[in-house]
């Protein structure tokens, strides 16, 4: 398996945003407009489910909790995740459905690919993207569900719009999708890893957010982190450094000037791939990370997880598991992106008022609950 030489959320990009925002609405209109046109039957018996969810790992992560709670429902329908590059190797690890990767700058050919499928139902998981608005309309689905999400326009043509909500962890919302038709549904995040054998005394670190424009918002500063580390490695634990091949070099340079003699403490950003590093994770006594997919990941896992929040709102995207602590800074203004880009002019980074002791204190009474 190839390590991971990016982890990179489609929606980082701005090139892509500024797309979809202004060739995105006039189109998720016109695909609005055909949807209701075409009158298409609703299905008798649901075989086919359909689930659109491209470029984040942290939302397919959460969305698995919807996927959990269709197959128990429908346990003779066929499920199909349609996903991107970005997250396609996440994909491979969610139980009980199949998955295909597109390149999101071609449409065309996911609506191509979703007409051949011809899904009974198509759930649609982008939150504010127009190009799951439009993709769906287009889609052939006999029946679709998306969200109304404000400000965003784009939840015209669903069969079953859902009201996107900013008071509830984004869990509720996926589940409200289904929600729409069986009000009783219910599921939880769900991963298939293979056991990597015994655990190790070892706390995985994940410092790097996925690039875009809140990137230098989000990082835990390296004073903090090396502090952190001294202490872990006081009680007896091992650190190992995750991220993708794009953080290798940053990763070297925090080990180089803290603890260039220390060999218990290394990084594995770039050398392991997304399936290594779940069945890693699993074998680790606790992850500490800042707001990303992995967070996410290691929560859906069950292992002891530390989420370091700053810009992103704990109620909306804190870690959700048996063994999880959302941390905020205790100085400036925090926890206010909702989707991910309300950046108030002049935000600064607040991260350093996470206390290191706090964090370790933390997730050491994770690990005795564990």
């Amino acid at each position: 398996m190839a390590p991971i030489k990016k982890i990179r959320s489609e929606r980082g990009d701005a090139i892509l945003r500024k797309a979809d925002y202004f060739a995105g609405i006039p189109l998720a209109f016109v695909g609005a407009i055909y949807r209701k046109l075409a009158s298409f039957t609703p299905p008798d018996d649901i075989r086919e489910i359909g689930l659109f969810c491209p470029g984040a790992i942290g939302d397919l992560v959460l969305l698995s909790a919807l996927i959990d709670g269709l197959l128990k429902k429908l346990p003779g329908a066929r499920a199909e995740l349609i996903v991107t590059k970005s997250n396609a190797d996440c994909a491979e690890l969610i139980p009980g459905v199949s998955a295909r990767a597109f390149d999101i700058r071609r449409p065309a050919r996911i609506i191509a690919h979703m007409a051949s499928k011809k899904y009974d139902l198509l759930f649609d998981a982008c939150q504010w993207a127009r190009i799951g608005a439009i993709v769906s309309a287009f889609s052939g689905a006999r029946r679709t569900i998306g969200f109304v999400t404000k400000g965003q326009a784009r939840g015209w043509g669903y069969d079953y719009p859902v009201i996107h909500r900013d008071d509830r962890h984004e869990i509720e919302n996926f589940l409200a999708l289904g929600r729409a038709l069986w009000p009783e549904l219910n599921g939880q995040p769900r991963l298939s890893i293979k056991a990597a054998g015994d655990g190790e005394k070892i706390i995985v670190c994940h410092a790097f957010p996925a690039p875009g424009r809140g990137r230098p918002l989000k990082l835990w500063p390296g004073d903090n982190w090396a502090e952190f580390v001294r202490m872990a490695l006081e009680a007896g634990y091992d650190a190992a450094l995750t991220g993708s091949g794009e953080d290798a070099e940053t990763a070297e340079k925090f080990i180089l000037k803290y603890f260039p003699r220390e060999k218990r403490v290394y990084s594995v950003a770039g050398k392991w791939s997304f399936a290594e590093l779940a069945r890693n994770l699993t074998r680790s006594s606790g992850l500490v990370s800042v707001n990303t997919g992995i967070m996410h990941l290691g929560a859906a896992l069950g292992i002891p997880v530390i989420g370091l929040h700053g810009p992103t709102n704990p109620l909306r995207w804190g870690p959700v598991g048996p063994k999880t602590a959302a941390l905020l800074p205790d100085r400036g203004r925090n926890a206010y992106l909702n989707l991910g880009f309300e950046y108030p002019r002049g935000a600064k980074n607040n991260m350093g008022g996470i206390r290191p002791g706090v964090v370790f204190a933390t997730l050491l009474r994770l690990i005795a609950a564990n």
